[in-house]
């Protein structure tokens, strides 16, 4: 499950990884993030989450197990659907988006801006959250959206609530993969996550990392993480 404004291009080495391993990889485009327009349309949780539902159940039909990854925004919706689904397989959490990054200087909590801000609807997006320039071009290039919706966003912000909410109820095993230089989300919210899971899960930080971690400069470290998981928990 990708993140807000992204694709499965955010998962797709994870994705072959897994298939190197004999598994079957599936990336989901989110609603709302289908190839088109340079600006980014409006979306909304609950679609996301019904796209989702519907995948799940397809593959279901046919795996006797199915394990869910979700990055960003992809990680928030993959922890609420675990919460109230009897998932068949392990929850991989890749910089879960609980909080918004806060810059230092920052007067205000990000969060309460975008929601008192409500007749803002589109912004120039940044460029992608990476520390390896190399890669950081490359995606740039295949970036579809050249804008970041904010209605979306504070959809995503409605998800958050209630997916941390529903943390305790998860019964999967679970790993976050946490980017400790993380320019998006804030990287202590994977820590407050993962105290609200039974059991705590497992953290493992990426000391290198922003926020697109699986591309990123520890890309080949957090690959070894989540298959070592996979390996002990199947």
């Amino acid at each position: 499950m990708h993140g807000l404004g992204g694709g499965p291009y955010e998962l797709q080495r994870l994705g072959e990884a897994f298939a190197a391993r004999g598994h079957t990889a599936h990336g989901l485009v989110l609603p709302g993030h289908e190839a088109g327009p340079s600006r980014m349309p409006a979306s909304a949780w609950a679609t996301w989450h019904g796209a989702l539902a519907s995948r799940y159940e397809a593959l279901r039909a046919r795996f006797t197990t199915v394990h869910l990854v979700g990055f960003s925004t992809g990680a928030t919706l993959s922890l609420l659907f675990a919460a109230d689904t009897g998932l068949s397989g392990i929850l991989v959490l890749l910089a879960p988006f609980v909080r918004v990054f806060r810059p230092r200087l920052s007067p205000l909590a990000p969060e309460r801006l975008v929601r008192t801000l409500r007749f803002i609807s589109q912004v120039p997006r940044l460029p992608p959250p990476l520390r390896d320039r190399a890669t950081r071009d490359e995606v740039a290039r295949c970036t579809t959206f050249r804008t970041f919706n904010l209605d979306a966003t504070r959809s995503a912000l409605d998800l958050v609530a209630l997916a941390v909410d529903a943390a305790p109820r998860v019964q999967a095993p679970t790993l976050i993969v946490q980017g400790a230089r993380d320019s998006v989300v804030d990287p202590a919210g994977a820590r407050d996550l993962a105290a609200r899971l039974p059991g705590g899960g497992r953290l493992a930080w990426m000391a290198r990392s922003d926020h697109l971690l699986t591309l990123d400069e520890d890309r080949a470290e957090v690959t070894r993480e989540v298959l070592a998981f996979l390996d002990v928990r199947t």
